[in-house]
């Protein structure tokens, strides 16, 4: 998402454990079993859960990532 040079490492931990528990309640939503599908499924749904929050963050702060 192009936000890694803005944050820290704190908020990268915080954003990591938000995407997880966001990428579990959406899986959850579609009837999916993060906990019990293995951890390939644990590792992409917590990745959709961070790319998820920090889309919402830069819509909510207005910040616009700069593409190289």
């Amino acid at each position: 998402m192009g936000t890694d040079a803005q944050q820290g490492l704190l908020l990268n931990i915080l954003v990591g454990i938000g995407g997880g528990l966001l990428g579990g309640w959406i899986l959850g939503l579609f009837g999916g079993n993060p906990m019990g599908d293995g951890w390939l499924i644990s590792l992409v749904t917590a990745t959709f859960g961070a790319v998820v929050l920090l889309f919402l963050v830069g819509l909510a702060t207005g910040r616009r990532s700069i593409r190289a």
